[in-house]
């Protein structure tokens, strides 16, 4: 699982994915490097999905072969390479696709558990893969589900990631009251919570002292996406400050290397 990382094109070669590999697609056309990235995004796509095979539909649409054909002729071409890649990801030792954790929780369903439990919590609801809802749904029959989130809070749309609580049938609660912080955040955070159309309303603890207002030098910036901490670096950057990129920036390193990967 911690084995290192390699370009992408590598591991299309070592599937069997010729070097000199150039197909007519539409518009464009295909190099080998970038129908390895179309078989690791397929893989990707069906174990974040509740699908028990690699299927057409996993394999992503590619810019310039949208039309149906084109992508039907795309899908003849990934597919064999990506069953091929989810079965050596089953060779526990000597895979030569990267194994990672969702691999291991999408081979766990597909075992179809059952967690022997009464109570089963979901938490962080809002950004629930289909495989993991899947899991959770088939205890509804022995264990009571309880789901726990903020639909405004809602960012691994990106992941496949999709907000559960919306479909689920149960009883709904919501907890607006806050103990963490005062009425003054809590008007702040009802002002922002209008602007994206959230029902929720937050009510703060009135004992509790908290302030809202403009720092002129933050040493710290907190971003709601991807492209906003990118964003926030360049400026400061720009700007002559050390920058430091804290918490989620994992996935921004992988879209990097696969950026220069794909220039190679």
């Amino acid at each position: 699982m911690n084995s290192p990382r390699q370009a992408g094109w590598r591991t299309g070669a070592a599937l069997g994915i010729d070097d000199g590999m150039r197909v007519r697609l539409g518009e464009r056309t295909l190099t080998n490097k970038a129908l390895s990235q179309s078989v690791l995004r397929t893989v990707t796509r069906f174990y974040q999905s509740a699908d028990p095979e690699v299927a057409s539909r996993h394999v992503p649409p590619l810019r310039g072969a949208e039309p149906a054909p084109l992508h039907t002729f795309l899908a003849e071409l990934v597919l064999p390479y990506a069953r091929k890649a989810w079965a050596d990801l089953q060779q526990e030792d000597h895979g030569v696709v990267r194994f990672e954790h969702d691999h291991c929780l999408k081979m766990w369903a597909l075992s179809e558990p059952v967690i022997p439990a009464d109570f089963l919590l979901l938490d962080e609801a809002q950004d629930t893969n289909p495989v993991v809802d899947q899991v959770v749904t088939a205890q509804r029959d022995h264990a009571q589900l309880v789901m726990v989130g903020d639909s405004a809070q809602a960012i691994y749309g990106w992941h496949g990631a999709r907000d559960v609580m919306t479909g689920f049938d149960g009883r709904q609660l919501n907890l607006s009251r806050s103990l963490r912080f005062g009425p003054a955040l809590a008007a702040e955070a009802n002002r922002w919570l209008t602007i994206v159309g959230a029902p929720l309303r937050l009510t703060g603890a009135p004992d509790l002292k908290t302030y809202v207002r403009q720092v002129r030098a933050p040493e710290a910036i907190l971003c709601r996406t991807n492209a906003g901490a990118m964003v926030e670096v360049i400026r400061q950057l720009a700007a002559g400050h050390r920058v430091a990129l804290a918490g989620g920036g994992e996935a921004l390193g992988v879209l990097g290397h696969e950026v220069s990967d794909s220039r190679r």
